[in-house]
């Protein structure tokens, strides 16, 4: 049977008015800013277009928003940012929010991209910033740089230097271990012709922080890579999510795209286990229902939230009833409850959250959202953008909001 979930859908940032805005925006990385009481940042990224079909082309703009009732209301706090585009290679993407509640210090990171000197690709970093009084001001950007001699500006971290690879990171998943570690992934890929063709593949590594006397300073490390053969896809893995499951113990899924060509390889998310606090991992598994089928999906983004009456995981992505070898459909949103003894979704637990309305074009995705549990209702929210709302050479879509109570 599917969970018995109450959702209810409003409009958080409604569709611009005029056809030729075409522009939406993405309302992503939230967090609470104190460790009691109904204050809200996250960061909207608005993605515009000049009517073409080149999404890599389109620029963005990034911005951080505060609530201060619980999310009914929100007001734009700090200047807008340009972000760039993907093909000029300059890129600052949004700010990724994360509370710790032992001393109610507010975690930003954000990734940033310039064009790679003399080659192809861009030259990335990371960079992170602390607030002290609930997000109305930060500490100067600090670039995340591992311990060591050996580690600098360009040469950050093991097996990222930053004209040799460069890391995607714009929705990370955070998780804070008991002994104060705060973890985080993000995807990690190299340059060709840098390396031989059997190592070209993307990878999911793990950044360790903890924190210094300073208040404002975190001390950084990182895990080993986590890399999937490319029998399982030939793009490698990425966007890993996380859910800490006691103690040192960690579980990520990891997004795989197949290819149709020329072996037919189906799309999955494949999961690691790690038994040390993200240093090192499990060889990749395919995701499972506990019956042993494979969990369809396409190349989309995914997150765990647990239930806070009753610590159940919960597993958001796209769902689908049949294998795909691509990044298409995005819809229907879903959610499923996750088997933590098992390592399995349950499968008579999927409940579709938001199907494809019947007026909606067929290429319309619920994506890459936003999303946390509301302290006061306990509810599940999630923030996509309904995108396109008419087509895609509008670009319009309004940002919506999905509450959702179990």
């Amino acid at each position: 049977m599917p969970l018995n979930a109450r959702i209810t859908k409003d409009v958080l940032i409604p569709a611009a008015g005029n056809p030729e805005d075409h522009e939406f925006y993405w309302a992503v990385n939230y967090a609470y800013t104190s460790s009691a009481g109904t204050g809200l940042i996250m960061s909207t990224v608005r993605r515009m277009s000049n009517g073409d079909d080149n999404w890599r082309q389109r620029n963005s703009t990034v911005q951080r928003r505060i609530s201060q009732d619980n999310g009914a209301s929100w007001s734009t706090h700090g200047p807008e940012l340009r972000s760039g585009s993907y093909e000029s290679k300059e890129l600052r993407l949004p700010w990724m929010h994360f509370l710790d509640p032992s001393n109610d210090r507010l975690l930003s990171l954000y990734q940033t991209s310039r064009p790679r000197p003399g080659g192809e690709g861009g030259a990335t970093a990371l960079f992170y910033e602390v607030s002290t009084d609930q997000g109305r001001s930060w500490t100067p950007p600090r670039q995340v740089i591992h311990p060591g001699a050996e580690f600098d500006e360009l040469h950050w971290m093991p097996g990222v230097t930053d004209n040799r690879q460069y890391i995607g990171v714009d929705q990370a998943p955070f998780a804070r271990l008991e002994d104060g570690t705060i973890v985080l992934g993000f995807t990690v890929h190299p340059f060709e012709p840098d390396y031989p063709a059997e190592q070209f593949y993307a990878g999911v590594i793990f950044l360790r922080g903890t924190w210094s006397d300073d208040p404002g300073e975190i001390t950084w490390d990182a895990g080993d890579i986590v890399q999937v053969p490319p029998e399982v896809t030939p793009y490698g893995a990425c966007e890993p999510d996380l859910l800490h499951l006691g103690g040192q113990r960690l579980l990520t899924t990891m997004r795989c795209q197949g290819e149709y060509e020329p072996a037919g390889v189906f799309t999955t998310r494949q999961w690691a286990l790690s038994e040390d606090g993200g240093r090192t991992w499990s060889a990749p598994r395919r995701l499972c229902y506990e019956d042993g089928s494979m969990v369809c999906v396409p190349a989309s983004l995914a997150a765990f939230e647990r239930d806070p009456a009753t610590g159940r995981a919960y597993w958001f992505t796209n769902i689908l009833d049949r294998p795909v070898t691509d990044q298409l459909p995005r819809w229907p949103l879903a959610m499923a409850e996750f088997d933590c003894d098992r390592m399995c979704l349950i499968k008579d637990s999927v409940t579709v959250i938001q199907d494809l309305p019947d007026d909606a074009p067929a290429n319309r995705g619920y994506t890459n959202f936003g999303h946390y549990v509301d302290r006061v209702t306990g509810e599940f929210v999630l923030t996509p953008a309904e995108m396109p709302k008419y087509n895609v050479k509008d670009f319009r879509a309004d940002t919506v909001r999905y509450r959702i109570g179990i």
